[in-house]
C-alpha cells in the first residue's frame, strides 16, 4: 500500500518528542520518552489521496495514543521512534502511521543549530501486498537554527527560529506521480506565556511553484501547558491542518480550529547509569 503524506499524518507529529509542538528541551543523555493521547476535535479528516492516488474531501478520523522512545547517547544527538495506535482501528487510513522514526543532532538553545531527519509517513509494522515497512526517502532533512535570546526584556518571553527542509521524494496530486526534492522554509515563532504556558506557530514557504500540496499547510499552531521535564504531564491544543494565509490561492478543504487535536502526554526517562 503506498505510503502517502497528506496533512493528516501531520497530525501525528503532535506526538513529537516531548508532546505538542512547544519548545522542547532534551533531559539529558539516556533514554527517555512521553507517553501521548490524542483526541481530535473533529471525527473526520482530509483531505488525503489514497494508494490509487483518489484524493478523498474527507475521511473518519481516530483518536490516538502512542508510545516514543527517545535516546541520547551523547548531548543533543538523538534518535526516535513512535509506536501510535488507535481507537478505532476501522478508520486507520493509509496515512496513519503505526510507527515513526527520527535521528539527528538537535540543540534546544538559542543562537545553536540543528540537523534532523523525520519520518512521519504511513509507516507499518505489519504492511501488506508486498509494501515495505517505510519509505526512507519520503522522509524530510531539516536544518534549523534557533535565533539569540533577545536583549530587551520585554521580548524574552519570544524565541524565534528558522528552517529550511528537505523531502527527497514526495507525492504530487497534479500528476498522480511521485516527484523529487520537495523543498521548503519556515520561520517558527514560541511564546511562553507565563511558567509552562506557551502558544506556538510556524509560518511556511515553498519556494519551487507547485510543489506545494492540498495538504501542506501555510501555517500551524499550538497553545497549551507543557513541561518537558520527565515525570510530568502536559496538555495542549495543536493544529497541522492546511491552514491558508488569506493571500495564498485558496483550497477545496482549507483547515480550521475542528480539525486540531487535544493532546495529553506524560513524560518519563530510565534512571541513568552511574559511571564507575
Amino acid at each position: 500500500m503506498r505510503a502517502l503524506v497528506p496533512f493528516a499524518s501531520l497530525l501525528a507529529m503532535s506526538a513529537w518528542l516531548f508532546s505538542g509542538c512547544a519548545a522542547t528541551r532534551n533531559p539529558g543523555t539516556g533514554v527517555n520518552g512521553n507517553i501521548v493521547y490524542s483526541a481530535g476535535l473533529s471525527n473526520l479528516t482530509g483531505p488525503g489521496p489514497d494508494e490509487s492516488g483518489k484524493v478523498h474531501a474527507v475521511a473518519p478520523r481516530s483518536d490516538s495514543a502512542s508510545f516514543t522512545v527517545h535516546y541520547n547517547p551523547v548531548d543533543y544527538w538523538y534518535g526516535r521512534v513512535t509506536f501510535t495506535g488507535y481507537t478505532h482501528p476501522n478508520q486507520k487510513q493509509p496515512w496513519n502511521p503505526d510507527f515513526t522514526y527520527g535521528f539527528g543532532y538537535s540543540d534546544w538553545h538559542p543562537g545553536s543549530v540543528s540537523v534532523t531527519y523525520e519520518n512521519y509517513g504511513g509507516n507499518r509494522l505489519r504492511p501488506s501486498g508486498g509494501a515495505p515497512m517505510t519509505r526512507f526517502q519520503e522522509g524530510t532533512v531539516s536544518a534549523n537554527y534557533k535565533l539569540p535570546e533577545a536583549k530587551v526584556a520585554a521580548l524574552k518571553a519570544f524565541h524565534l527560529s528558522t528552517s529550511v527542509q528537505l523531502t527527497p521524494r514526495y507525492f504530487d496530486l497534479a500528476s498522480l506521480e511521485d516527484h523529487s526534492s520537495k523543498s521548503s522554509m519556515s520561520v517558527d515563532l514560541h511564546w511562553t506565556i507565563y511558567g509552562n504556558w506557551y502558544a506556538g506557530t510556524k509560518f511556511s514557504y515553498y519556494p519551487v511553484h507547485g510543489q506545494q500540496q492540498p495538504w501542506d499547510p501555510d501555517f500551524t499552531y499550538c497553545f497549551g501547558y507543557s513541561d518537558w521535564h520527565p515525570g510530568t504531564w502536559s496538555l495542549e491544543y495543536t493544529n497541522f491542518a492546511p491552514n491558508r494565509l488569506p493571500s495564498h490561492a485558496p483550497v477545496a478543504h482549507p483547515g480550521t480550529f475542528r480539525d486540531g487535536s487535544l493532546v495529553l502526554s506524560y513524560g518519563w526517562s530510565l534512571p541513568e547509569r552511574k559511571k564507575k
